[in-house]
C-alpha cells in the first residue's frame, strides 16, 4: 500500500493524460469541482500537509489546524491558475525537492486579505523573492462596492514597505467576469486603481499614468456651477 501511495503524483499525471483539457475545466453541477480546480485544490493539501507534519516533530504539543477547502478555492482564484504548477509541486513535495517558481512575476491578491496586503506576507515576499517583479491585487473582483483612489493608494503604500517600486505591479485581484459583474462596476474598479496609483506616484515623484475615464474633459454630464 505504501509503494502505491508513494506513486501518487505518476499515478494522477496517467490518469489526467487521456483526458482533453476542455474536459479539465467542465464543472458537472453548481458547486461542484472541475478537474482543474481539484488539481489545485491538491496542491494546496499537500503544501498543508507538508508544513503540518514537520511542525508536529518540531511542535508535538501544538495544535494542528486544517485549512477551509472552499474559502482557498474561491479567495485564491482556482479556475485563474496554473494546473502545470500545480502538478510540478505535487511532484516536487513527493520527492522531497525544494519548490522554485520560475515565473517573472509573482501575484498577491492582496486585496482579499485583511489588513491588506498582510504586512507578515509582503515582508515575507519582499525579502525571499528578490529576483522577480511582485504584482498586488488592490481591486476586490468578489464584491460590487468600488473602491476609492485612497482605498487603492493605502494599499499600494502598505505593499511598498516591503517591496521596491522598481519591482512593483499594480493589478487587481483576479478576473472580473466570472463573479458576474457589469463592465460599468468593472470600469470604474478599474478607473480607480489607476486614480490611486497615480496618488502615490506623486508622492514618489513619478510620472503619472494618464487615465481619460478620469478626465473631466470628456465627461458626458453636464456640470453646474456652483452657487
Amino acid at each position: 500500500m505504501l509503494e502505491s501511495f508513494g506513486r501518487g503524483p505518476a499515478l494522477l499525471c496517467s490518469a489526467l493524460s487521456p483526458l482533453p483539457k476542455k474536459m479539465w475545466v467542465y464543472q458537472p453541477s453548481s458547486g461542484r469541482w472541475s478537474i482543474h480546480e481539484i488539481i489545485l485544490h491538491l496542491a494546496d493539501r499537500e503544501v498543508n500537509s507538508y508544513f503540518s507534519f514537520r511542525r508536529l516533530i518540531a511542535e508535538p504539543h501544538h495544535e494542528l489546524a486544517d485549512f477551509d477547502a472552499a474559502q482557498w478555492a474561491g479567495s485564491l482564484g482556482y479556475f485563474h491558475q496554473s494546473t502545470r504548477e500545480a502538478l510540478e509541486i505535487i511532484r516536487r513535495l513527493w520527492e522531497g525537492e525544494t519548490v522554485t517558481f520560475h515565473g517573472k512575476q509573482f501575484n498577491i491578491e492582496g486585496a482579499r486579505l485583511a489588513p491588506l496586503p498582510a504586512p507578515e506576507l509582503s515582508e515575507l515576499i519582499g525579502k525571499r523573492i528578490t529576483g522577480k517583479k511582485i504584482a498586488i491585487g488592490v481591486i476586490d473582483h468578489h464584491t460590487l462596492q468600488v473602491e476609492t483612489p485612497d482605498d487603492v493608494a493605502a494599499l499600494i503604500r502598505r505593499a511598498l514597505e516591503h517591496i521596491p517600486a522598481d519591482r512593483l505591479v499594480i493589478a487587481s485581484d483576479c478576473g472580473m467576469g466570472r463573479e458576474g459583474m457589469s463592465r460599468r462596476h468593472a470600469f470604474f474598479k478599474m478607473v480607480a486603481l489607476v486614480e490611486g496609483t497615480n496618488i502615490v506616484r506623486r508622492e514618489l515623484g513619478a510620472k503619472e499614468a494618464p487615465c481619460l475615464a478620469a478626465d473631466e474633459r470628456f465627461s458626458l454630464l453636464e456640470r453646474r456651477e456652483a452657487r
